[in-house]
């Protein structure tokens, strides 16, 4: 692997980590703490108001985590491609 097969991987993993990070907006995937954090559990007006609205939301999800699916196969295919850093370990630092 080259540095900059290096530095593409690295810029591919941050923006799958920035992915996941932007799955947490969605109140599906907050569900299960609304029912946790709350006296109310199921009952919680967030949770009730998310099972209520969630299959608007659910296209939306499911798209953003097709995305996501294709980032992580490209990160994987990077990997696959060169498993052994070359250049990097020869550096001087």
């Amino acid at each position: 692997m080259l540095n900059s097969e290096l530095y593409e991987l690295s810029t591919q993993t941050n923006a799958l980590a920035m992915q996941c990070k932007s799955l947490l907006g969605f109140h599906t995937c907050r569900y299960k703490h609304f029912v946790d954090g709350s006296d109310r559990g199921f009952n919680c007006t967030y949770a009730r108001m998310t099972s209520r609205y969630a299959h608007e939301e659910l296209t939306e999800m499911r798209a953003a985590l097709k995305e996501l699916q294709s980032r992580v196969q490209v990160a994987l295919d990077t990997l696959d491609a060169a498993s052994t850093v070359t250049d990097v370990a020869s550096m001087d630092i």
